[in-house]
């Protein structure tokens, strides 16, 4: 199971701090960095930074070596499906094919209104959303397609230049079971779903493998995925200390353990997450997505400098106070569950701890010295 990084890019997201979170999760050795597309501050706050999602991910794709990357996810109210498959392309072709297209039907319908962006009703969402996963598939085959169907029909359409490879991942998120997870059946590389306890998992899973079944689909081509907020720390206080960053931020999100662990979040001492993140490995899971809540404020960051590629050795070998010292705290002790993984014996067949630092260990310590966040108070 691949661990990633996912942020909520709306609620405070800079430059400057986008910069090192790159930086920082591509040299501690995880699979990849995804982060939300939305307008606003979710929660009443329009005035946080909320930095455009296709230009940060533009400069993901030049900017790291190795990351796998995306939007979690695109809402189709806010695009035509022809251009963000057009945009995605790109995006894809520039990174040497390093990006993963996640796909929504909308949910938000207060940063909808804000903008005067239309947001239909539940039914027509998902009919927009379903036509719009197969325009998108479709021209990225790269052969002239035509689709009469209710929304977005396409005539003749040709989208050059086509994805490397074999495309773009395609990832769809939701759990709902009657039109969500036919859609996953019909369309996806990858479901992706948020806000379910392991035991809910399994019948859910269990749900999408009668629509794969209906559509002749093997259900062992989908890949799975969880985005998962995480709240963790080396002592009881540091992890209360972060809850109280994450919930001003979040203020939805549960109030104490019990109701993060009922939940299905990630809480507690880092030996409590990571035998809860084993929990997920057993169940079947591909890669999970640790949604960091609460944030960091930077103070400065280096000038930017072409990086080395990685080099595949041990990871044990890296330390874990130099380039770790440049996160955000809930990325810190994330970053620490990684650093004991590794310990433990992983190898190149566990995912992101086979990308090994030790080959960056002195240029990590230098620019450690140069660039640090402080958390809020």
């Amino acid at each position: 199971m691949q661990l990633t990084i996912m942020i909520e890019g709306q609620e405070g997201l800079t430059w400057e701090r986008w910069r090192n979170l790159a930086h920082t999760v591509e040299d501690a050795g995880y699979a990849g960095l995804f982060r939300s597309d939305h307008l606003t501050g979710l929660f009443g706050e329009p005035t946080r930074p909320s930095l455009d999602v296709w230009a940060s991910l533009t400069w993901l794709a030049s900017n790291t070596q190795r990351l796998r990357f995306g939007p979690l996810v695109c809402p189709l109210t806010f695009y035509h499906p022809a251009l963000l498959a057009k945009r995605a392309a790109a995006v894809a072709e520039l990174s040497g094919g390093r990006l993963d297209l996640g796909i929504g039907a909308g949910w938000h319908e207060g940063e909808h209104a804000m903008f005067g962006i239309p947001f239909p009703l539940l039914k027509e969402r998902m009919d927009r959303f379903e036509c719009g996963a197969r325009v998108i598939r479709a021209l990225w085959r790269g052969q002239p397609v035509t689709l009469e169907q209710p929304y977005y029909s396409l005539r003749a359409a040709q989208s050059f230049p086509t994805p490397p490879g074999a495309g773009v991942p395609l990832i769809i998120g939701g759990k709902g079971e009657r039109r969500t997870l036919r859609i996953v059946a019909e369309h996806a590389d990858e479901w992706n779903t948020t806000r379910v306890t392991v035991d809910d998992y399994a019948a859910k899973r269990a749900v999408l493998a009668t629509h794969c079944r209906a559509v002749g689909r093997d259900p062992a081509t989908i890949r799975h995925s969880l985005m998962i907020p995480v709240i963790t720390g080396r002592t009881p206080a540091e992890v209360t200390a972060r809850l109280a960053r994450a919930r001003a931020i979040f203020p939805r999100v549960p109030e104490d353990a019990a109701g993060w662990r009922a939940a299905g979040f990630l809480y507690g001492l880092i030996d409590e997450v990571r035998q809860e993140i084993k929990r997920w490995d057993a169940a079947g899971m591909s890669r999970l997505m640790l949604q960091l809540l609460e944030h960091g404020r930077p103070r400065r960051h280096p000038p930017h400098r072409p990086r080395a590629a990685l080099t595949a050795t041990n990871p044990a070998g890296c330390s874990k106070r130099s380039r770790c010292e440049a996160a955000p705290a809930a990325a810190r002790e994330a970053y620490s569950l990684y650093v004991e993984r590794a310990a433990a014996g992983a190898n190149e067949a566990d995912g992101p701890f086979s990308t090994a630092c030790a080959a960056q260990r002195p240029r990590r310590a230098a620019r450690a010295s140069r660039c640090s966040f402080t958390n809020r108070a």
